[in-house]
């Protein structure tokens, strides 16, 4: 956590340096709480390019230092940084404490939103790729021309040390760190330390908080540049205004830079947010100066070179990720179905991006929603309020962007998939954020009779306070993924050293976890390196998979094959041995060729009872050939559990009715924190797991003869987490019913397996059978 916050901090500063020296070079007035965003929106489109230079990372974080020092060497730069700390650092810090938040109570850090939203381990690899250009550029997103500027910056950071998943969070967080600094620049006047309150509210406005807090990061950082290019058209208005030729040239330089690095983030698409906010402006100052015609056809006049400058810039700029970008409209990641809704479970209410939602997690309902519709209405009175006052005292660049904002919401609703819209209303919300808080500012100050100007001031404190309050819940409660199964997945890498590998589970953070090794996977949702399974076994997402789910062709392609550490799986066939087993894994090397052989139609299960009454069963033993007879597991379904082990410190617990002898247990589980189960003389700690729903993992064994009372307890949260009210929820999103705990199977422990002709296996329960 200490070194994504010191990362964080390097971005920010580099930032601010770099977006000093360019404020200056454009002319804009200086100092600028906005100049960084411009500073972030230079690393954005010069250290991508530099990534892809001999050198990779070395190059980018070379580049990177080079522009910092540059930019710190001269004097003025300096100056206008320091001007700006006494306001800009505490309101930076703050932001920083708060987004760290997530990591605090969960006293550890790890992988945002998993088990939300796993799509990280695409872009990891996409950091990894840029750093070093390990793998073929194939088997990465990069090949497609999707947006990587913000991994290009990450990569640059693991250059000195930092891991992928610190530097990519650090990148991330800066967004929020910087639109709440840029925030101080739309609230003139207003006391310290209310205006640091009301620009950290600002800049962490709940949805952008939100969208962090599940790790996506192309939104929260996508929505810097909206905000920083409204508030830098006042100044390159004014520049334009005061200078001659040169310097309306000049002025182009920013709003260049914050278009380009919009489609850096989110493709070309992204410069609809800019452009569009830049025409609406233009209308408006038109048509706030149309009884003056004269200084209308002046103001036109001066503007004309800033607008062409502008177009020659921005082409300049954007020229060496051109061909990506017209490459990646054709890709299936700019075409998503039309019902396409991914983690959200339908479509995203527009109401929940005015900065309030009473609930951690902003795609489910709020447990207070009368309290939260009153403070709803006194949002959007407020953010009204703002941009009326905006439309008449300006900026009315920022009433300009907050409509543009809300306009391509429409469209995105009208015309993309649900997914895409909600996309939509997060990257508008520090832009509501400080609508809503200039709107609280402006209904302060109202001059009403005492009794209405108290009851006004209390209801706007109120929706500013639950304003904060929302975002604090949602940072408080989000999910830090675990590292249990990733540090024995990266003790087998060491182990393998190089791949390709078959990985016989469906986590969607295998393909990171066992980078160098090149895993093949089940088809989930990015389809790189996948691994067919046999068709017969109808495997689909949620099942579990082991070594007779493929086929033994499939096997023979590999040297390394990896399976959950599971006794509830198919016995092994010949041709493999174990090289190292982990409490969750196990590897195995291929030291033969695996013969051919068949299972029955078990779906997931390690097997299936030959049943010689259907006419396929009685055809099948009637063929040369043997089986691999093993005794039935004992299997209890999701639904007999007793209880939801699902909230740090909660229990649950189920009965197994197990024949006499001794039997080993395997479980389906997820879970943000370690788990405990026991039994009658078993105790065994499990470690927490966010990984889809599917794979069991051994437990331990246990004696039957009778019932056997099961009991899990999930570990409690650390005191701050405890102090400051989080539950530690698992919501368990990608398994049915969202149930933390799956099923519960007990195998014959100490079993092994035993032959017989395919004549005597009717009624027998089959592992797999080969036929001569």
């Amino acid at each position: 956590m200490v070194w994504v916050a010191l990362a964080a901090v390097a971005v920010v500063a580099a930032s601010s340096l770099i977006g000093a020296a360019v404020w200056r070079l454009a002319g804009l007035a200086a100092p600028s709480h906005v100049a960084p965003i411009a500073g972030f929106a230079v690393l954005l489109v010069l250290v991508l390019p530099a990534v892809f230079l001999p050198g990779h990372a070395w190059t980018g974080l070379g580049l990177g230092v080079v522009l910092t020092l540059a930019a710190a060497a001269v004097p003025v730069v300096r100056a206008d940084v320091r001007a700006g700390l006494a306001d800009g650092l505490p309101v930076m810090f703050v932001a920083l404490v708060a987004l760290m938040l997530p990591f605090i109570v969960s006293g550890h850090f790890g992988i945002l939103g998993m088990g939300n939203n796993d799509d990280w381990t695409m872009h990891l690899i996409v950091v990894r790729w840029l750093a070093h250009h390990e793998i073929p550029v194939r088997e990465t997103v990069v090949a497609v021309g999707y947006p990587v500027g913000p991994h290009a910056i990450a990569a640059a950071l693991t250059a000195v040390g930092w891991t992928a998943p610190q530097a990519l969070t650090a990148v991330m967080a800066a967004g929020p760190i910087l639109s709440a600094r840029a925030a101080l620049a739309v609230l003139p006047g207003v006391r310290r330390p209310v205006n640091w309150a009301l620009a950290i509210v600002a800049g962490l406005s709940y949805l952008g908080a939100a969208y962090y807090a599940q790790a996506s990061h192309k939104e929260v950082l996508a929505a810097v540049p909206i905000l920083g290019f409204a508030l830098t058209l006042p100044a390159v208005a004014e520049a334009v205004r005061r200078g001659g030729r040169s310097q309306a040239i000049r002025a182009a330089l920013v709003p260049a830079l914050l278009i380009v690095s919009a489609t850096q983030i989110l493709s070309g698409g992204a410069a609809l947010w800019p452009l569009g906010t830049l025409g609406l402006w233009a209308v408006i100052e038109l048509a706030r100066r149309r009884r003056m015609p004269a200084e209308m056809r002046a103001l036109v006049r001066r503007a004309v070179p800033t607008v062409l400058a502008g177009i020659v810039a921005t082409l300049i700029l954007q020229a060496p990720e051109m061909l990506r970008i017209v490459h990646f409209q054709s890709s299936h990641f700019a075409n998503e179905p039309d019902g396409g809704v991914g983690n959200l479970g339908g479509r995203l209410p527009p109401w929940k991006a005015l900065g309030i939602w009473l609930n951690p997690d902003f795609r489910f309902a709020t447990h207070l929603p009368v309290l939260t519709g009153l403070l709803l209405i006194g949002a959007a009175i407020l953010i009204a309020l703002a941009v009326v006052r905006w439309l008449r005292r300006g900026p009315s660049s920022l009433a300009a962007a907050l409509i543009v904002c809300w306009v391509l919401w429409i469209g995105l609703s009208l015309f993309r998939n649900p997914y895409n819209a909600a996309k939509g209303l997060a990257m508008m919300a520090p832009v509501i954020g400080v609508a809503l808080v200039y709107g609280a500012v402006v209904a302060w100050s109202l001059r009403e009779r005492p009794a209405l100007r108290i009851g006004l001031r209390a209801a706007t404190a109120a929706v500013i306070v639950a304003a904060a309050v929302s975002s604090f819940l949602t940072l408080r409660d989000g999910i830090v993924g675990p590292d249990a199964h990733a540090a024995e997945l990266r003790s087998i890498e060491a182990t393998a050293k190089t791949g390709p590998t078959a990985f016989l589970d469906q986590s969607d953070y295998g393909g990171w976890d066992l980078f160098a090794l090149r895993p093949y996977r089940p088809s989930l949702l990015y389809k790189v390196n996948v691994l067919p399974t046999r068709p017969e076994t109808g495997w689909h997402q949620g099942m579990a998979l082991d070594l007779d789910g493929v086929t033994s062709a499939t096997l023979n392609r590999f040297k390394w094959i990896v399976s959950p550490n599971t006794p509830f799986a198919s016995f092994p066939p010949p041709g493999l041995r174990v090289v190292k087993r982990t409490p969750s894994w196990i590897l195995w090397e291929r030291v033969a060729t695996v013969p051919p052989r068949e299972t029955l139609h078990a779906r997931w299960r390690p097997g299936a009872v030959l049943d010689c009454s259907t006419a396929a069963g009685r055809a099948l033993s009637r063929r040369s050939g043997t089986a691999t007879v093993r005794t039935p597991p004992v299997i209890e379904k999701t639904s007999g559990w007793h209880g939801y082990a699902d909230d740090a410190g909660s229990t649950a617990s189920r009965t197994i009715e197990l024949p006499p002898g001794r039997w080993d247990l395997s479980l389906q589980y997820q879970s943000r924190n370690p788990i405990t189960v026991s039994a009658p003389g078993m105790h065994r700690g499990m470690p927490a797991n966010l990984d889809r729903m599917g794979s069991f993992f051994g437990v331990g064994t246990v004696t039957g003869g009778g019932p056997v009372r099961i009991r899990v307890t999930v570990d409690r949260l650390g005191l701050i987490g405890r102090l400051l009210g989080a539950k530690g929820h698992t919501r368990a999103l990608n398994s049915p019913g969202f149930h933390a705990l799956g099923e519960l199977a007990a195998t014959r422990h100490g079993e092994r397996p035993q032959k017989i002709p395919l004549a005597r296996a009717c009624g027998r329960y089959v592992d797999s059978y080969t036929l001569r």
